[in-house]
Order: C-alpha cells, then sequence, then structure tokens
C-alpha cells in the first residue's frame, strides 16, 4: 500500500472511529449516567446535552474527550502520509 492511500485510509477510519464511536460515547453517557452529581462515585464532571445534563466519571470524561480528538489527530496523520517526498 502506497503512502498516498494510507494516508486516505487513516484519515476515513479516524473520522469514523470519532465522530461515529464519539457520537455513540456520548449518547451512551448521556442517557445512562445520572442526572445529579454523585461526588461519592466520582461522578463530578458535568456532560451537556441538548438542555440536559449527565454526571461522569474522571475516567469516562478522559475517554469521551480522547475519542473526539481522535479525528483530528488522524487527519494530520493523513496529511503528513500524503505528502510527496
Amino acid at each position: 500500500m502506497n503512502r498516498k492511500r494510507l494516508g486516505k485510509f487513516v484519515m476515513t477510519a479516524s473520522i469514523l472511529t470519532g465522530f461515529v464511536g464519539g457520537g455513540g460515547l456520548w449518547n451512551h453517557y448521556a442517557f445512562t449516567r445520572p442526572s445529579e452529581p454523585q461526588p461519592e462515585n466520582g461522578r463530578i464532571y458535568r456532560l451537556s446535552t441538548h438542555g440536559s445534563v449527565a454526571y461522569l466519571t474522571m475516567s469516562e470524561n478522559v475517554l469521551l474527550s480522547a475519542v473526539t480528538v481522535i479525528p483530528f489527530l488522524g487527519m494530520g496523520l493523513a496529511a503528513i502520509l500524503s505528502r510527496r517526498d
């Protein structure tokens, strides 16, 4: 597989992972997490979703943030891979 094709593959995979996976995870958290903070359980990170609120743990918040960043990292990597030598 040449670098240009690899770059396109990386970009497509990262965009799908980030937007589809991130959106799915966001909705999952929005509908399955408590709407009030629970400091005793570590649920102190607020997730606002179109008028409703859910509270996440630190690890859930970090995972959601990481999945949101994936498309941008993938696009940067794809740009590097697609460059001509």
